[in-house]
């Protein structure tokens, strides 16, 4: 099938810059497709085939990204993933090849350390205040517990 080759090109430039996902490809297409006739399936075909779209490069990008430099854990970054309708295989894979769990648990002693800094260490709330944080973060309840035992031990 042919693919409109002006259309094609843009994308092509798009994912040449930063890597992205099929959904996210398609976004623009259709912000761009305007008044133009283009099979936009095709489009993100040949760009997949080309190797300009690689969801599973995507998903270790994005996970190693959000981890280093937005300090989330791996629930947050699993649901964003997942919002973006990318494959659970693809997500597992990305999430063990980026994220290394000692890395994971210091991460999250970084960011339970930034918190208590702006909290009072007499507040009755210290410790709920402290998960909702990490939570809202990403950061599993289990992994939580057993860092905040070493730090306040």
């Amino acid at each position: 099938m042919k693919v409109n080759e002006k259309l094609f090109s843009k994308a092509a430039a798009y994912c040449a810059k930063s890597e992205h996902c099929a959904s996210e490809v398609v976004d623009k297409l259709m912000a761009w497709k305007g008044e133009e006739d283009a099979d936009i399936d095709a489009i993100v075909e040949r760009l997949r085939k080309e190797n300009y779209i690689s969801d599973q490069r995507f998903c270790e990008s994005f996970t190693r990204d959000k981890f280093r430099f937005n300090h989330w854990g791996r629930m947050k970054i699993r649901m964003m993933l997942q919002a973006k309708g990318l494959d659970s295989s693809a997500i597992d894979l990305a999430m063990n090849e980026a994220i290394e769990e000692e890395t994971y648990a210091e991460a999250l002693k970084n960011v339970i350390l930034a918190k208590l800094s702006t909290l009072s260490a007499d507040d009755p709330q210290l410790l709920p205040k402290l998960y909702r944080h990490v939570a809202s973060k990403g950061f599993e309840y289990e992994v939580f517990s057993k860092v905040v035992k070493e730090i306040l031990s």
